[in-house]
């Protein structure tokens, strides 16, 4: 895995001891005789008919768990990057002939059926029959490491109209199924990892039918979970006086802490978040509506009684960076400050509750910072910008163009100071994740094909046009020496390129070729790659009557792998190569050849 969500399949059951943990891979079932306490298994890469279920279950331990797991060739995913497909028992069907076979049988009991999301590579959500994703919670369907696609369609779109019609059990994008030889346990009905975070803040999410709890993932992070014990009535005393929607605010109650699990459970609060509330009105077309709802919670918490006047700390500044000239914008401060205080964390019941305040700070921090959050993750976080007027809202609330980009900049801090380091998937996209184009950016890249120019060092600059074959031709001007040509149409500042370069003379209606020099490294033959900066070429062997020159320069289509791997070639061909001359000019300064030497003229070898 490559990023710090891998284990999180694992990281599911809590599992402290690995001996009698057992990961299938390959085709053949394990030598060793033992009883496991835990055995994986992903059946879309099975092959060979020892692996089944029912010969891995006779590995288990009478209290162990087989939890089958895979990805859904038929889930949105595939049909986002417009590929689905694959073996068909390996989809929905799969787990409802394991859920029919198994509880029948009466030896095997069907634990509970999990949706990993986004995928069983990279699960940061566990959704589960009785805790579905709501709408929006489908958000990450950009990332895609394993091949290049086209984005078919808004992903995030779709599988909030999957959700709403119910289809979202056959359209998942993972499945994980836990079976067990004894009765089921109580396990969550939704698990969310917040693990691609600083280590003292990494935490688990386990939603249950009675309870919500939140676990540290390591004992750095205990005194982080911990720390909203005593914040749960310093943030209630803030927010009492406040309403929402006609109800009184509170905070979610702590029903118990436990340190040697480094757990704290809190009350099961049901109703609708106040986002699902907003996006409602949204589709019952309620714009208006909504605009005041938000704009009213930001005249809420700026008319607060118990704000006082905000100054800059050392702590403030570790967490959100320096804000040069603070002074200026008079800002006022609660005494402890929730950032986290946004619509999808608040829950409408009887009472707006706040169910996650793990990010609550007692130092001083900007009232307006936290209703710029309020605003921003309901208006542009998840592209509600097409229905709402964004910029019209933050001026009502008081954010002019200026003090958005202040606390933007106090936002990416924040995120800095969350992550401290930690590699997170959206991050790791830009490194490992294959290409996802929209039809804007092919529509853009084809139009790039033509056209392309070079600039002839000291001259004009000449366009190219491109053959059907897909080789640019250029006409260069008569020249009395040799020509250096920049190929600024072949940008390699940003990615190498790989270019097939090919020069011709016109000398009287005859076409003589011409020997290049370049900044590129030679492949062999015409083939030259380029980095790091922009292509350049001198032309060598122009006459005094040549009529002119052509160049053709052809694009090679290489991944960067394909790239290294060529080089790497190249460096053992010339060690081999160096290594070679220097065995010969060895062998030739040796005895044995010096006292050979008379023979092997008389047999009329030629030395030099």
């Amino acid at each position: 895995m490559r990023t710090n969500r891998e284990g999180n399949l694992k990281r599911f059951f809590d599992i402290q001891q690995t001996d009698f943990v057992l990961e299938v891979r390959g085709e053949a079932l394990p030598l060793r005789e033992a009883e496991y306490d835990y055995i994986f298994w992903n059946p879309s890469g099975a092959k060979g008919k020892e692996i089944c279920v029912q010969n891995l279950y006779k590995l288990l331990a009478p209290t162990g768990k087989l939890v089958v797991y895979f990805d859904n060739p038929f889930g949105l995913h595939a049909f986002s990057a417009g590929t689905p497909g694959g073996e068909p028992d390996v989809a929905y069907p799969l787990l409802e002939t394991l859920k029919d076979a198994l509880t029948k049988s009466g030896e095997v009991y069907y634990d509970k059926c999990y949706y990993p999301y986004p995928n069983v590579e990279f699960p940061c959500v566990f959704f589960s029959d009785e805790r579905l994703p709501g709408r929006g919670e489908c958000e990450e369907g950009f990332y895609n490491f394993e091949s290049a696609r086209m984005e078919a369609f808004d992903e995030r779109s779709a599988a909030d109209c999957v959700v709403a019609g119910g289809m979202y059990p056959y359209l998942a994008n993972a499945y994980m199924l836990i079976l067990s030889k004894t009765p089921p346990e109580n396990l969550p009905v939704y698990t969310r990892f917040s693990n691609e975070r600083r280590e003292d803040a990494k935490i688990r999410t386990d939603l249950y039918k009675d309870r919500v709890c939140k676990c540290a993932l390591g004992p750095e992070a205990e005194r982080h979970v911990m720390a909203m014990q005593g914040m749960q009535t310093s943030l209630r005393e803030c927010l009492q006086e406040i309403s929402l929607l006609g109800r009184p605010f509170d905070v979610n109650q702590i029903t118990e802490a436990d340190e040697e699990k480094r757990s704290i459970s809190f009350v099961f609060v049901s109703g609708q978040s106040l986002e699902q509330t907003l996006d409602t009105m949204l589709q019952e077309g309620k714009e208006e509506e909504v605009s005041r709802v938000l704009l009213s919670f930001c005249k809420e918490l700026r008319g607060s009684r118990r704000l006082s006047d905000f100054a800059v700390t050392k702590e403030f500044e570790e967490v959100f960076g320096e804000i040069p000239q603070w002074q200026s914008y008079q800002w006022k401060s609660l005494p402890v400050s929730d950032i986290d205080l946004v619509a999808q964390n608040i829950l409408l019941a009887d009472r707006a509750v706040v169910i996650d305040y793990e990010w609550t700070f007692a130092i001083s921090v900007p009232v307006d910072f936290l209703i710029f959050r309020f605003l921003y993750f309901y208006l542009e976080a998840k592209n509600r910008a097409c229905v709402l007027e964004p910029q019209k809202i933050y001026e009502q609330a008081g954010i002019t163009p200026q003090l958005k980009e202040v606390f933007l900049a106090m936002e990416t801090a924040f995120q800095h100071y969350v992550q401290h380091g930690a590699q997170v998937l959206c991050n790791s996209y830009d490194r490992e994740g294959k290409p996802v184009l929209t039809h804007v950016q092919i529509e853009a890249q084809v139009e790039k094909l033509n056209g392309k120019t070079v600039q002839i060092v000291g001259g004009d600059v000449v366009t190219a046009k491109r053959s059907p074959e897909g080789v640019y031709l250029y006409k260069l001007p008569k020249a009395s020496e040799g020509m250096k040509i920049l190929l600024d149409g072949f940008d390699a500042t940003e990615n190498p390129c790989v270019l097939r370069l090919g020069a011709m003379a016109d000398r009287g209606g005859a076409h003589t070729g011409l020997s290049l020099e370049t900044n590129g490294m030679h492949f062999g033959g015409l083939l030259y790659l380029f980095e790091k900066e922009i292509p350049q070429v001198t032309i060598h062997g122009i006459e005094s009557g040549d009529n002119g020159a052509e160049i053709s320069v052809e694009e090679i289509e290489m991944s960067q792998a394909a790239i290294r791997e060529l080089k790497t070639t190249i460096a053992d061909m010339r060690f081999i190569i160096d290594n070679r001359e220097q065995q010969i000019r060895d062998l030739k300064n040796s005895a044995s050849w010096k006292v050979t030497k008379p023979l092997r003229a008389l047999k009329g070898n030629k030395e030099e």
